[in-house]
């Protein structure tokens, strides 16, 4: 996996955070964080992350938190455990009064011929293959936490760390060679989102079109 640039585009909407990522070489692993709160943990959350990961490839029965899902892969099993090990300790570090510090997190790990992903939150991922064939492999509604007000916040349902119970999407797909995984998160996309953008060089750069709706975005590419 060779990992991209991080693009950001928040125009006027400076509330929105900055996400941050990693790619383990060691473990194939690569983890993108957005942190959301009063606190800016996310280069820590991603070491964590790395570790709970290592941790749970030794012997997955003997140190998970949760009982093994038999549905599940152990690569699954793997990115499961270790997204129940990160909400405890964040519930525990930043969060036993009230809300103070959380994240959107996800994993991706390249096992032989195939790509597992983890994600807590609304962070949308995409396949780009030759052919210029797209390949939607989790996608999200928006920020749509609704705030006592009853108006729209700029707030994901889902957040690492809020409370003991927690909905996170896991899935595997194929990878094909001379391919791209785009992660990304923005509440609007343009029609010509999934078009690719020609640069000055060879190759192909798959990235967002967001001239027209000028939304706060940000993406983050992997390359096979």
């Amino acid at each position: 996996m060779n990992p991209g640039e991080l693009i950001i585009f928040r125009g006027d909407e400076s509330k929105y955070p900055t996400p941050a990522f990693h790619y383990f070489s060691n473990l194939d692993l690569f983890v993108v964080c957005t942190p959301w709160g009063q606190h800016s943990e996310a280069n820590y959350v991603i070491e964590r992350t790395a570790e709970f990961f290592e941790k749970f490839q030794t012997d997955l029965e003997l140190t998970s938190p949760v009982p093994i899902d038999t549905s599940y892969t152990s690569e699954e099993n793997r990115i499961r455990n270790t997204l129940y090990q990160l909400n405890a300790e964040t519930l525990e570090r930043y969060n036993q009064k009230e809300f103070d510090w959380g994240c959107e997190i996800l994993l991706a790990f390249e096992c032989r011929h195939q790509v597992v992903i983890g994600r807590v939150g609304q962070i949308n991922v995409f396949h780009f293959s030759a052919g210029n064939l797209v390949q939607p492999i989790l996608g999200s509604s928006g920020f749509n936490r609704w705030n006592s007000s009853g108006e729209r916040a700029p707030f994901p349902r889902q957040v690492l760390g809020m409370e003991s119970s927690f909905a996170s999407d896991i899935t595997t797909f194929s990878k094909i060679p001379s391919s791209t995984v785009l992660f990304s998160q923005s509440p609007w996309y343009a029609h010509e989102t999934f078009k690719p953008a020609i640069p000055d060089q060879a190759e192909e750069t798959w990235r967002l079109n967001t001239s027209i709706s000028q939304k706060p975005y940000w993406q983050v590419s992997l390359s096979f």
